[in-house]
């Protein structure tokens, strides 16, 4: 297939029925691949920020901690959908004709920031899931690819 991926959705939870699993979500026009986050993937993470912060002033250590968020590793951009998939055993793919509504949600309740986070409630040929948190752009790049299976 050699299929390149054109978006993103970094670090999000999948929740098929209580429990959350860690993936990044590539997506293409035809399908989308999850790829399961391992405990090393996230902390390379947490290696990268104590990279950033060395040396740095408190107030600068705190900016910096504050806007940090998960990276994608560099690896990805030179890899195709077939080589995702096939990383991990608990990576899979979803066809994106499968997917039949994809609802965004907000919850009742609100962070300590007085915040909603948006997640996508997926409903597919053979079940369905949450996606969370999601984030205005995440919403957007899945309005450009389902365009109307898109309900708010």
């Amino acid at each position: 297939m050699n299929q390149k991926w054109k978006a993103v959705i970094k670090r999000i939870h999948v929740y098929k029925r209580v429990l959350g699993v860690p993936y990044n979500i590539f997506i293409s026009d035809d399908m989308l691949v999850f790829s399961y986050l391992t405990k090393d993937a996230l902390k390379e993470t947490d290696r990268r920020l104590n990279e950033k912060v060395k040396g740095k002033s408190f107030t600068e250590r705190m900016e910096i901690i504050t806007n940090h968020t998960y990276e994608l590793p560099d690896k990805y951009y030179a890899m195709d959908l077939d080589e995702i998939l096939n990383e991990h055993p608990k990576n899979y793919q979803l066809q994106n004709h499968d997917i039949h509504l994809i609802r965004v949600s907000y919850p009742k309740t609100k962070d300590t920031e007085n915040r909603r986070h948006a997640f996508f409630k997926v409903s597919t040929s053979s079940g369905n899931f949450d996606i969370k948190p999601v984030t205005t752009e995440d919403i957007n790049i899945f309005r450009e690819i389902f365009k109307e299976r898109m309900k708010f």
